[in-house]
This record gives C-alpha cells, sequence and structure tokens, in this order.
C-alpha cells in the first residue's frame, strides 16, 4: 500500500511503443551525471548508455508513458549488467510499481506529447513544472520483426539497487523495429542525462510490441 493505492504486483504484462537511442558518454564520468548509487558508479563499464520513451498501451496500472536513462552496465556480483538510473513516469501508479517490483527509481513526470503534421513526434518531460528534457524524434517506414530471445541474457537483465536490497530481472518481448532519428534533444543538467546533439549514435522506433516484466531475483 502507498499513498493509499494498491500496487500491481509482479509480474506485468505490457504493450508498448516508443523510441530507443545510443548515447556516448565520455569517460570518466562523475556519480551525479549518471545519477546513479556511488558503489554503482565505482563499477561503471564502457562508454556508451541508452535512453528510452515509451507509451504502454495496456498495463497493469493503466496506461502511460516513461523516459529512462541507462547509462551502461555496471558490476553486479559477477555480472555485469544495465542499470536505469533515471527515469520519469506519467502516472503515480507506475511510480509505485516500478520501485516496489523492481527497484526501478521511478519519479513522476507530467508528459506533453505531439504528433505533428511532419512525422516528428515532440516530446516535453516536466517536474514540478520545470522542463527536464524535450526530444523530437522521426522514423522510417520499413518495420522489421523483432525478439528479445536474440539479445543476450545479461544485456537484458536489469540490474538495480533500492533501499538496500539488490534487484535482477530480466524482461522479454517481440514487436516490430524501425529505423528512426533524433531530430532534437535536449535536457537539464541535473534533470536528465546529457542529450547533447553529438552524443546521439544511433536511434531506433519500436511498435506493437508485447512486453513482459517478471518477478525479480531480490538480495
Amino acid at each position: 500500500m502507498a499513498h493509499g493505492s494498491v500496487i500491481a504486483p509482479a509480474p506485468w504484462k505490457l504493450r508498448a511503443e516508443g523510441y530507443v537511442f545510443m548515447l556516448k558518454l565520455p569517460l570518466p564520468r562523475g556519480r551525479a551525471e549518471l545519477f546513479a548509487a556511488t558503489e554503482l558508479a565505482e563499477a561503471r563499464f564502457g562508454q556508451f548508455g541508452w535512453v528510452m520513451y515509451v507509451e504502454y498501451n495496456e498495463s497493469p496500472v493503466g496506461p502511460y508513458r516513461e523516459l529512462l536513462f541507462i547509462p551502461g552496465t555496471f558490476r553486479f556480483g559477477a555480472r555485469r549488467l544495465p542499470s536505469v538510473t533515471k527515469t520519469y513516469v506519467s502516472t503515480q501508479a507506475s511510480v509505485h510499481g516500478g520501485q516496489h517490483n523492481w527497484g526501478i527509481p521511478t519519479e513522476r513526470g507530467d508528459f506533453d506529447v505531439q504528433d505533428g503534421r511532419d512525422g516528428i513526434k515532440r516530446i516535453t518531460v516536466r517536474v514540478h513544472g520545470h522542463i527536464a528534457a524535450e526530444l523530437w524524434l522521426r522514423h522510417g517506414t520499413l518495420a522489421l520483426p523483432v525478439t528479445s530471445s536474440i539479445v543476450p541474457l545479461n544485456m537484458r537483465t536489469l540490474g538495480q539497487i533500492m533501499d538496500g536490497r539488490t534487484y535482477q530481472v530480466s524482461p522479454t518481448g517481440h514487436g516490430l523495429l524501425q529505423r528512426a532519428k533524433v531530430v532534437h534533444a535536449w535536457s537539464e543538467p541535473g534533470m536528465f542525462a546529457d542529450l547533447a546533439a553529438d552524443r546521439v549514435l544511433t536511434a531506433a522506433r519500436f511498435s506493437k510490441f508485447e512486453l513482459t516484466f517478471p518477478k525479480p531475483t531480490i538480495s
């Protein structure tokens, strides 16, 4: 029970569409720039991160939107796993679900999303009235089927630390993938990942995705 709301327990089955793009993150990066706990930031690997904008059209807590940042992989025991370190979601129920079920540091944000006649999706995320991030995204027409089974298990297993507990969860899914382009990206320092244009390497749109977030292992 949180703020009078019953938390929908894992597993969650979702239908989603959205965008994902890769960022180059020059080394070294400070803990504050990664939005990571000290124990994670000191064990980060690689120079690449990911940003995702997702529209969950169906979920156990109803439709909601999400903007998230994964600043690479981190050491979790003997494994190297990606970790969501900053994420905004559009409903309080999804805030509680992400934190309680999987240790994801979900925060509430207000999403303004406009689908322009020019084919560009314009997304603005505000937190307490302040703009945290802006994205303008466009995608191509050719869509190819894709499934999570082609991704190595370690790359699709999230490692999260919250309230002294470590969570590991391996989502699965399948849907369609298209090429995409980040037309414009901006973020407020301290509120989201640095979205400087020269850091965006590649982008894709996913649609008609059916996702399952199972129960995590917790230690």
